[in-house]
């Protein structure tokens, strides 16, 4: 079973400016350049490879259209003291 999450694609540009951003710190595990991702919604844990397909294949019809976004803030999931994740 698998976790599911609707997301947006980076454009390379602007996630070569998020790199950037990044510090050097103690014991910190920055994700992989191709997996910086927008996050839209979290769909939930427990999907079959048979689910994952009908919903991807439903959400091939979906069209779009640019956008701007800005980012202001930066929150984290868990702890203070141990964050798990730093979202903007």
């Amino acid at each position: 079973m698998k976790r599911l999450f609707l997301a947006i694609e980076i454009p390379e540009d602007i996630r070569d400016e998020l790199c950037d951003l990044r510090i050097n710190t103690y014991n910190v595990s920055w994700i992989p350049f191709d997996n910086i991702h927008l996050t839209l919604q979290f769909l939930g844990d427990g999907f079959s490879d048979s689910d994952i397909e009908s919903i991807c294949s439903k959400l091939s019809r979906v069209r779009n259209s640019t956008f701007k976004l800005v980012l202001n803030s930066v929150g984290f999931f868990g702890s203070e003291a141990n964050p798990r994740v730093l979202y903007c």
